[in-house]
């Protein structure tokens, strides 16, 4: 059986304002330090590893 999970919140909070910006490419839009430091520490908890029999096994290590 195959089971997987998708994370209910990864706390990424980006006001409409800002979404407004990049949607109509108005001015330089660099996203909020604490943004990338949510991005850069999901990434180094996750782990892909590849197995014969279920493909690609994704896990969250903490």
């Amino acid at each position: 059986m195959v089971k997987t999970f998708t994370l209910e919140n990864l706390m990424l909070q980006v006001e409409s304002e800002d979404l407004f910006k990049m949607a109509t490419n108005e001015g330089d839009y660099e996203p909020p330090q604490h943004v990338i430091d949510v991005l850069l520490r999901y990434s180094r908890s996750l782990e892909v590893n590849k197995s014969s029999y279920l493909g690609n096994i994704e896990q969250i290590n903490n």
